[in-house]
């Protein structure tokens, strides 16, 4: 109710108009249906890899792996929320109306300035993160020490897949905007597949590993999102190169991971304090490494 009441204004501004009628045979009406179909079933199959997800989790037979799991996934969508899907959904008007005119090489320069930016500060965020959780998993949630390690593992694991979250709201939103939702919908798909093949493959070989296994299947979700910009490269005529800004992330990810968990074991103090101090560190280091990349944000 919010997100629409939230647009009423603007309405008013730009003197919009309703009036209590519906045309089935409404050109506008006919597209929305024709980009709706194909994203309810692409909707439809995220949620069956979230059942795969628990029922491959309750396979286990570890206390605590459907629960570890989704603490994992919830942690792990704080930056990715924060990053990804709000940086995706401000572009989408843009990427709309870009389309809309055809205008395919800043299309693309759009798209890539995003990427870089997404890339270049989800790789070292995961890092820094997974270096730092630990005790904080543990302070917040109040879990025992086996919980606890467990929540992280499988937190960790979740971490491996923030930048294939963050890089796929940008290729979902490229191809909607294109209106050419079908390759989404092929595309998970394809990810549904990977999932339960690397889940599966995990439970059977890997099972003493436990959740974090059936967390690492999401990479699935990272391949996915490369396969959808390899499409879009060739639908748009033009490589999406962001190749620097991978070198990049990984450098900040190996400096601003190293400093976070040196700082987090072996400054004198409480974990907690240690490990948010070793965390802000990380971070800021990792970014004067990427900040040529980073600072495209102020101008997305």
């Amino acid at each position: 109710a919010m997100h629409l009441l939230i647009q009423v204004p603007m309405l008013f501004k730009f003197g919009f108009r309703w009036t209590p009628s519906l045309d089935l045979r409404h050109t506008g009406l006919i597209e929305a249906l024709k980009l709706m179909a194909p994203r309810l079933l692409t909707m439809g199959g995220i949620q069956i890899i979230v059942l795969a997800r628990d029922n491959l989790a309750s396979r286990l037979d570890q206390i605590g792996a459907v629960t570890s799991l989704t603490y994992g996934w919830m942690i792990m969508q704080v930056p990715e929320t924060i990053l990804g899907t709000a940086i995706a959904t401000a572009m989408l008007p843009t990427l709309s109306e870009l389309a809309a005119r055809g205008d395919w090489h800043e299309f693309r320069s759009t798209i890539e300035r995003a990427l870089r930016v997404l890339i270049s500060l989800t790789i070292p965020i995961a890092a820094v993160m997974a270096a730092g959780i630990h005790p904080l998993v543990r302070g917040v949630f109040g879990f025992d020490e086996a919980t606890s390690t467990l929540v992280t593992w499988t937190t960790r694991a979740y971490l491996l897949t923030l930048t294939g979250y963050t890089i796929h709201e940008i290729a979902a939103r490229s191809f909607y905007a294109r209106k050419e939702p079908m390759y989404p919908l092929y595309a998970v798909g394809l990810r549904l597949v990977l999932f339960l093949g690397i889940g599966i493959i995990g439970l059977t070989f890997f099972k003493e590993i436990g959740a974090p296994v059936i967390a690492f299947a999401e990479i699935a979700l990272l391949i996915e999102a490369i396969v959808l910009f390899i499409w879009l490269s060739k639908r748009t005529h033009e490589p999406i190169q962001v190749g620097g800004a991978v070198a990049k992330g990984l450098a900040a990810a190996v400096v601003g991971g190293v400093s976070a968990y040196g700082l987090a074991v072996y400054l004198p103090g409480g974990a907690i304090s240690t490990a948010l101090i070793g965390m802000v560190v990380g971070g800021i280091v990792a970014l004067a490494i990427v900040w040529s990349d980073a600072k495209q944000l102020l101008k997305l």
